[in-house]
């Protein structure tokens, strides 16, 4: 079948309705408008059902389109790709691994040998090893012992949800001997979801969709750390690197999310909350951008909270102040702050 993708946006409340067979989508309702997408070059036929609520009438049409080129759009919080390629020998893989990277003027780390491995929770990793990853000026929510508290705790596990599904790629053995222990050279979180609880990226519409289409939208592959909306680099990789090698093993991670989604029938991969480096190489191995916004609070300076209440008017400040009080005085109700070995 042609590859496609769709891009749907809601214009009006409505139902909405898709079916794929032999390359068709029907769609219902004039609430909703879309537009197809296929790779370059390719011509798609397309047929559509508009159902008109009001004079309880229908018409179908039929279009053959061509799209030369798709121009892409700048986007940042999170990134999706269909899993449903068709599936490859791991020769031809590394063939188009290091075309990509001869193309993109990368050096010639993918034409050396490594080796990707998942592993199903953080513990398998040393800390030492992932944090190096992460390097000084990396996210703190990139951490291994801030992803390792939030699995050890059982916030993020199988049971609720989050199968740990981490992807390292190491240096082979083959070239670097028995001798010497390989490097690792990238690795980024993984998890395996049944649902879309704690990602704080809101895609219940897209299940719904899916839903009625008869797709199943779960499991789903995610890029990213559990419960926490902080951008960040999502593939790490080892401060050693240049440029153009973190290009290379970006998108080679990228390949190899696309084969462990495949081997888990999961019918998506979302990286979350990912850099703009990111955005730009998982694109360029289709990826498909997705836009989020975020509202972000800044410190104009404030040394106390009066300082803060100080921008508000007389009478927003007295309701702010009364509300506090009755949590703090009225439901007596008490926090202390404990660090280090004081946490019981």
């Amino acid at each position: 079948p042609i590859s496609c993708q769709l891009e749907i946006q809601i214009i009006r409340l409505g139902i909405l309705s898709v079916r794929e067979k032999k390359n068709r989508v029907a769609m219902s309702d004039l609430g909703f408008a879309f537009s197809l997408r296929p790779t370059s070059g390719l011509t798609a036929s397309t047929s559509w059902r508009w159902w008109n609520s009001q004079t309880q009438t229908q018409t179908s049409h039929l279009v053959q389109i061509h799209v030369p080129q798709v121009r892409r759009h700048e986007a940042r919080f999170c990134m999706v790709a269909s899993a449903s390629e068709g599936s490859s020998s791991k020769r031809e893989k590394k063939d188009k691994d290091a075309a990509i990277a001869e193309k993109s003027g990368a050096q010639s780390i993918l034409k050396d040998t490594v080796e990707v491995s998942v592993l199903n929770g953080i513990e398998k990793i040393s800390p030492d090893d992932w944090d190096a990853l992460v390097g000084s000026y990396g996210s703190p929510f990139m951490l291994h012992d801030w992803i390792r508290c939030l699995e050890k705790s059982g916030c993020a596990t199988g049971n609720t949800g989050w199968q740990p599904y981490h992807i390292v790629v190491r240096e082979s053995r083959e070239e670097v001997g028995d001798s010497v222990p390989p490097r690792i050279l990238a690795a980024c979180p993984v998890y395996v979801k049944n649902h879309s609880q704690g990602e704080f990226v809101f895609d219940q519409q897209w299940a719904d969709v899916a839903y009625r289409a008869g797709i199943a939208y779960f499991p789903k592959l995610l890029v990213g750390v559990p419960f926490t909306p902080a951008s960040g680099q999502r593939i790490i990789t080892a401060a050693f690197l240049s440029k153009e090698d973190r290009a290379s093993l970006v998108q080679l991670v990228g390949h190899s999310l696309k084969e462990v989604a495949r081997s888990l029938n999961c019918s998506s991969i979302h990286v979350n909350f990912c850099e703009e480096d990111e955005v730009e190489l998982l694109s360029s191995i289709n990826y498909v951008h997705r836009v989020g916004v975020q509202y972000h609070f800044k410190n104009e300076n404030f040394n106390s909270f009066d300082d803060y209440l100080g921008k508000f008017r007389s009478k927003k400040r007295i309701k702010i102040k009364r509300e506090r009080k009755s949590v703090y005085e009225d439901s007596a109700i008490t926090i202390k702050v404990l660090s280090g070995d004081e946490i019981p």
